[in-house]
């Protein structure tokens, strides 16, 4: 019986055949899309007649044990001549069926059990329908978006279109089979997106908080966590680590790139992945330190902030971070960790940053001269901020470690008071720091000529500190410190803060006023016997850049001069000076 089935199948074959050839000579597969495809249902139901046709002899013989048997030869034999043309034609007879504007359908297929093409081609269409709603978010990082799409799948035009081609069960089926499979998918599609957009969220961090939590779900879902790590550090090597980006960008987006990492995997495996080259490009930028450092006292910094939430637990290096095998709570690594990856308790962001060194002490040292630097600054011996600072390091690097921070502090306090007891007795507009020497960084000490005004108003102050410490005597350091002054010129006043050397070659330029008040640098440099020709230059461009200055060549002669601009010239080059630094 099985050998005739198949011998006499050429019936079926030749009929198909006739119609291909029939579509082919009236060129219809030559047509657009919307004309090929309305041949769609007319070969379907053609099908579905001839199984039904087959089958209406067995159904006379429900004893005859054969009966699947010849069945399968049918669908087998059917198969395997049916024409490629036959798929690309339901498929776009598809693609208008589950669109929004018809009311076109489909013959079912399930009547001889090739329901499955029609399902595997519509779910085909709605992959691309998903993939380019995923697409349609590229870039919208403010709003949570996953559990929207995911639930338009579910609940929405996806679920509602692929149970419309389904004969039978459609609820059942649908939940068994197809709501996973487009939900993987969604997920690993969405999940691409956001990889290859990581580095930007990362930089939009914290406004891209909901994207950072998408990730996170889309995580659990799908295995991408080998790609993400492996994207995110080539985005990194070729967008970040690089000379043209500064060590305070670096910085930055490293700490973005913690906080964000640790939101979507909060055991750190995959930030201890991709923080490993960006801390080795780190230790070796020769400002790294001193930008950490710059970050530690900075009150704008986030680092301040996170000194202010965090428990303020001591600074733990990668060195010193041993396992506890008597921690009650200790749990083994994760299965994807490195062989060098190390739970670290998810250490703050001050420990994390400091731990890209093997020693602390680089950062206590830098951590004194930019205090140093601070404290040389101050107008008014206001220590708020920068007490708060140190309690807060001190509290990371420990008390004796920053002992001589302590120390510089309490200079300055004390130079408040005396300032305050020199100023009950005369009337001054200095206000220096008296220093402990040996606690505070090495400071280069170069001396230069003091105007008469200036080294009056110092000698008065000296003079005052005598009497009010008769065993000690001030040594001045010039160079170190700020000076605000007042500079009127016949159509402006500036006031600006200048440094000593600033505010003394400026006061030199008043002083020569009477001999027509021009000089030369060399001039400046002897009278004030300046350490070197360097700081001469530099101090002439900073008062030509203010627009106080003007450099002019003597006639005949390969020489600069310098003369006070009194009347701003709207001609100049020079930008029109502000009244501030």
């Amino acid at each position: 019986m099985a050998s005739r089935v198949e011998a006499n199948f050429s019936i079926i074959t030749t009929d198909i055949r006739t119609i291909l050839s029939q579509w082919e000579e009236s060129s219809l597969l030559k047509l657009t899309s919307k004309n090929d495809s309305s041949l769609a249902p007319e070969v379907a139901q053609r099908l579905v007649d001839y199984y039904v046709a087959w089958e209406a002899p067995l159904r006379n013989i429900p004893a005859y044990e054969n009966a699947d048997e010849l069945t399968t030869i049918f669908h087998d034999q059917l198969f395997a001549t049916l024409p490629v043309e036959l798929a690309k034609s339901l498929r776009l007879h598809l693609v208008q069926v589950l669109s929004d504007d018809t009311s076109s359908s489909v013959p079912s297929l399930d009547v001889f059990g090739a329901q499955a093409i029609t399902e595997m081609l519509s779910a085909e269409i709605l992959y691309d329908e998903i993939e380019n709603e995923v697409l349609a978010n590229k870039g919208q990082w403010e709003e949570p978006v996953l559990d929207n799409l995911r639930k338009w799948i579910a609940y929405g035009g996806i679920s509602v279109k692929m149970q419309s081609i389904m004969s039978k069960e459609p609820v059942k089926r649908w939940a068994d089979t197809w709501l996973q499979r487009f939900d993987f998918f969604a997920c690993e599609k969405f999940c691409e997106m956001r990889i290859e957009e990581l580095f930007d969220i990362i930089v939009d961090y914290p406004d891209s908080t909901a994207a950072i939590n998408d990730i996170k779900t889309c995580l659990e879902r799908v295995q991408y966590r080998s790609h993400l790590v492996k994207q995110l550090k080539t985005l990194n090597e070729t967008r970040l680590l690089h000379a043209g980006a500064s060590t305070q960008l670096i910085l930055t987006q490293y700490i973005s790139t913690i906080k964000c990492l640790l939101i979507i995997d909060p055991t750190g495996v995959l930030l201890a992945s991709v923080a490993e080259p960006i801390r080795k490009y780190l230790r070796e930028r020769p400002d790294t330190i001193r930008s950490i450092v710059a970050s530690f006292v900075d009150e704008e910094s986030e680092l301040v902030e996170e000194g202010d939430a965090q428990d303020n637990a001591p600074i733990v290096l990668e060195n010193d971070d041993a396992p506890d095998w008597e921690d009650p709570n200790w749990e083994p690594e994760p299965i994807d960790a490195g062989p060098n990856f190390r739970s670290d308790g998810r250490k703050d962001l001050i420990s994390t940053l400091v731990s890209i060194y093997d020693s602390k002490e680089v950062f206590v040292e830098e951590l004194q001269v930019m205090l140093a630097q601070r404290l040389m600054s101050l107008k008014d011996y206001n220590l708020e901020k920068e007490i708060r600072n140190i309690e807060i390091l001190k509290l990371k690097f420990g008390e004796t470690t920053l002992h001589a921070c302590e120390v510089m502090l309490k200079d300055v306090a004390d130079s408040k008071r005396i300032d305050q007891n020199i100023r009950s007795q005369i009337e001054t507009v200095i206000r220096p720091i008296v220093v402990s020497r040996q606690f505070w960084p090495e400071i280069e000490d170069f001396s230069f000529n003091l105007t008469e005004q200036m080294q009056t108003y110092r000698k008065q102050y000296e003079d005052a500190y005598a009497r009010f410490k008769p065993d000690k005597r001030l040594h001045w350091i010039p160079q170190i410190g700020n000076v605000s002054i007042t500079l009127d010129l016949e159509d402006r006043t500036l006031n600006l803060d200048v440094t000593p050397f600033q505010a003394t070659v400026i006061d030199l330029f008043a002083v020569n006023g009477v001999t027509g008040g021009k000089m030369t640098a060399q001039d400046i440099e002897e009278q004030l016997e300046a350490p070197n020709s360097v700081i001469v230059q530099d101090t002439l461009a900073f008062w030509i850049k203010k627009g106080v200055l003007k450099e002019e060549k003597l006639r005949d002669e390969d020489i600069a001069v310098y003369r006070v601009l009194e009347q701003y010239e709207a001609t100049s080059p020079k930008s029109k000076p502000r009244t501030s630094l």
